[in-house]
């Protein structure tokens, strides 16, 4: 094989992994834009118990961690509650029926939602 046709396989290898590594980077950021709307407009309340677990976040404080089941299944999320002593509380949280690991604290949202979960 010659070095130009090398050279042209190489190029275009590395413009397959640079679409791949962009179009990750777009499906995330839309994922949690229209995870976020959503939950807003048709998310689903649920109590959920505030764990031991800490959550480290960059330079964000830390904060611990909350699970809730659906189905046998156990769900976690950030409950941006920095009070460690807390843990064992319930707060409640919203999360998509079709997608529950799509989920916030009910504290995340600035508007008022709709729940019947305390």
């Amino acid at each position: 094989m010659s070095k130009q046709v090398r050279a042209t396989k190489m190029e275009k290898i590395r413009k397959f992994f640079g679409y791949i590594f962009i179009s990750f980077f777009i499906i995330y950021f839309l994922k949690t834009g229209i995870g976020n709307y959503l939950l807003g407009k048709v998310g689903i309340c649920k109590n959920a118990f505030l764990t031991n677990e800490v959550n480290h976040f960059r330079s964000h404080p830390d904060a611990l961690v909350y699970n809730f089941w659906i189905n046998g299944k156990v769900y976690d999320g950030n409950s941006n509650v920095e009070d460690l002593s807390k843990a064992g509380d319930s707060i409640c949280v919203v999360y998509l029926e079709w997608m529950p690991s799509i989920n916030r604290p009910l504290s995340f949202f600035d508007e008022p939602i709709n729940c019947n979960c305390k």
